[in-house]
């Protein structure tokens, strides 16, 4: 969805893997971040979630260094951010937050075609994969991403076909955001 959404808007793609590449990457970090003035750089600060002092340093490193690519890429506009909790980070206006769901049975028939997996072991690591996910917001942000009320629109791809979904969140982003083929960002 993700990319059909970005395909359609003329938008680039971040998904969470590199998202976090670029994370580790602290000379493109730095570019990055150095390319929004410090204007912009300073109302960050109101959505950066400081970890608390009992987190590991290398954990609160690797939150704020998050916040900060999720936060420029998102300034820059354009984009479509999929997953690493970008929906609790980037401001809510100017922003399109989506969710996409499905039933369990239905995702676990997806990761058996997708990788040849059986029906128990796409459980085993579906169940795996949420809790990580789940974890990892709530431990990061705070926030259950299971929260409706966090998200503009919440997709069920066990109901809906993807280029149902891509329409639906194309037709969202010019609802909310007045957006069409060019604009700001994309949280999915």
């Amino acid at each position: 969805i993700a990319r059909g959404v970005g395909e359609q808007l003329g938008w680039q793609v971040f998904d969470r893997e590199i998202v976090e590449e670029i994370a580790r990457r602290a000379h493109v970090r730095q570019q990055l971040v150095e390319s929004v003035d410090e204007h912009v750089r300073s109302r960050w600060r109101l959505h950066l979630r400081t970890p608390s002092a009992e987190e590991p340093i290398a954990w609160r490193d690797y939150l704020h260094q998050l916040q900060e690519i999720i936060l420029a890429l998102g300034h820059h506009g354009h984009v479509v951010l999929v997953g690493r909790g970008a929906q609790w980070i980037l401001p809510h206006e100017g922003t399109l937050r989506v969710r996409v769901i499905a039933p369990t049975e239905t995702r676990a028939r997806r990761l058996v075609a997708a990788e040849g997996l059986t029906l128990e072991e796409a459980h085993r690591v579906l169940d795996e994969t949420d809790h990580q996910r789940i974890t990892f917001q709530k431990r990061a942000f705070g926030q259950d991403p299971r929260d409706a009320r966090a998200y503009d629109l919440v997709i069920n791809t066990g109901e809906l076909d993807l280029n149902t979904a891509i329409k639906l969140v194309l037709e969202a982003a010019e609802g909310r955001l007045g957006v069409r083929p060019e604009a700001l960002a994309c949280s999915l």
